[in-house]
């Protein structure tokens, strides 16, 4: 399959509210889910950027189990970062469900030490990929952005940047200028989702969720406003536009 329908929701996040989050999810869904292959949601979507380790979820959580569902139940895959318990270990740890089944996870490795994120969760050691159709999806969170080692394209590993984020508006500048710079040094599609409000902490967000193409064009952004934004990625146009300018395999280091 050549055609990837995405969607990326850009919304309030209700502070450590995981039920009420989950309901907006499940609307959206009910009706957007005949319209995309994949359904991409913030950084900790169902509690906002906490650091109360009491709203960490497990595989065993009620809501935990209720994502899954919800990827069953609409035939979809879901992406996004949750606070989560594993081992006596807490992470900021994204899943890719998909059909009712956890495909795989990342863990945040870029801990946002501003904040204090590195004294309370644990980072991840290892990149991940994963496939949906024919696309390589590669995941970060946030902070990670910020590392272009990390999230570099060697041999065109993948064709799917994912940024899933929480990021203020005092520091929009910067996002917006790294989701395209990403874009471009890997030729690559760069999708990022942030959210919109106030979290529990008094920092306000004005979203610029945005789908953007191999090249940096923007195909899609949001401000500050409760959206979904609806775009269909084409595998058969990046692959043509890296057969034409293949520069990744000029990178020897």
């Amino acid at each position: 399959m050549n055609k990837l329908k995405v969607g990326v929701l850009q919304y309030n996040i209700e502070w450590e509210e995981p039920i009420k989050n989950l309901i907006l999810i499940n609307e959206y869904l009910k009706k957007y889910s005949k319209k995309i292959d994949i359904l991409i949601l913030p950084e900790m979507f169902l509690t906002g950027f906490t650091n109360n380790l009491n709203c960490a979820l497990t595989q065993e959580s009620e809501v935990f189990k209720k994502i899954i569902e919800l990827s069953e139940k609409y035939q979809i895959a879901i992406a996004g970062s949750l606070l989560y318990k594993e081992n006596n270990c807490y992470y900021n740890r994204f899943f890719y469900f998909h059909n009712g089944n956890i495909i795989g996870h990342y863990d945040k490795k870029h801990l946002f030490s501003y904040t204090n994120e590195h004294q309370y969760l644990t980072p991840g050691k290892e990149t991940k990929v994963f496939l949906l159709n024919n696309y390589k999806i590669f995941p970060i969170i946030c902070y990670d952005l910020r590392f272009p080692i990390w999230c570099r394209n060697k041999n065109y590993k993948y064709d799917i940047l994912i940024v899933c984020a929480n990021w203020p508006a005092s520091r929009i500048v910067a996002w917006n200028k790294l989701l395209v710079a990403r874009a471009i040094e890997n030729q690559s599609y760069v999708i990022g989702a942030n959210r919109i409000g106030f979290d529990g902490n008094k920092i306000y967000y004005n979203g610029y969720s945005s789908i953007i193409d191999f090249e940096g064009n923007v195909l899609n952004s949001s401000h500050d406003k409760e959206q979904l934004l609806l775009e269909e990625l084409d595998l058969e146009k990046l692959n043509a536009f890296r057969k034409q300018f293949p520069f990744i395999y000029d990178d020897n280091d």
